[in-house]
């Protein structure tokens, strides 16, 4: 069962969707923290530096590829952790 801050984050994709489409490049990263956008890049590694340099945990953030048509729910991007793999909508399984 996804968080409440992963279904807020998502909700917020989901209203912002065609700003995004405008606005950002295809293929851009842009990363959600409290339900708004926080950073982007052109990568997974600048999204990440643009993240810490900004003071975020990218492990905390909800990452989406401008361009692309999601599901309604699904796991967009996700890293795995050093304690397990991340399963479902952002539990972690040992």
């Amino acid at each position: 069962m996804p968080s409440k801050e992963t279904e807020l984050n998502n909700a917020a994709f989901r209203r912002m969707e065609e700003e995004i489409k405008t606005r950002y490049p295809f293929g851009q990263y842009i990363a959600f923290v409290g339900v708004q956008i926080v950073a982007d890049g052109m990568s997974f590694d600048e999204l990440d530096a643009k993240l810490i340099a900004a003071g975020f945990d990218p492990h905390m953030s909800f990452v989406i590829h401008a361009g692309h048509d999601y599901p309604k729910y699904t796991i967009i991007y996700s890293k795995l952790t050093t304690s397990g793999v991340l399963h479902g909508a952002g539990e972690v399984v040992s």
